[in-house]
């Protein structure tokens, strides 16, 4: 099956179990939904600062504080076709795992660690429960961090 007709099924389901879920006062386009808070999510990071399927400046890092999970269409990175879990899940997590090896992610590690922006989506991870680890190759600069 194709990651697009995977794509596709899922969203089915997803429709099939909201539908059955609806109940007397809910407004039609929307479901209550509380986030999960996981105890760990371990990430890595790509080289221009994207985590999960979470890439800069993408639409997908707007989606709000009741998104779980979200479709990521034309992705700049393959498959193009992909879901991913949204930022807010991320944030809510009790400690985020962020690996990096290599220098090809020395500089977004660097950015990762500096102000929050949406053009570095690990930058908007929350700080206080976020640890880091990278090797020699990707570490950031003496004094950053």
């Amino acid at each position: 099956m194709s990651q697009a007709a995977h794509n596709d099924q899922l969203r089915d389901e997803f429709n099939r179990w909201a539908e059955a879920g609806r109940g007397e006062g809910m407004e039609e386009d929307h479901l209550p939904i509380t986030l999960p808070v996981l105890d760990l999510i371990a990430l890595g990071i790509g080289p221009d600062g994207h985590v999960a399927s979470l890439f800069p400046g993408a639409t997908t890092l707007d989606a709000g504080d009741e998104a779980v999970c979200l479709g990521v269409h034309n992705s700049p990175k393959p498959p193009p076709e992909r879901i991913t879990l949204s930022l807010a899940v991320l944030r809510v997590a009790r400690r985020c795992l962020l690996l990096a090896t290599g220098a090809g992610k020395a500089d977004a590690i660097a950015a990762a660690l500096a102000e929050p922006t949406h053009h570095v989506p690990a930058s908007l991870l929350v700080r206080e429960r976020l640890t880091v680890i990278v090797d020699d190759a990707a570490s950031p600069p003496p004094g950053l961090g």
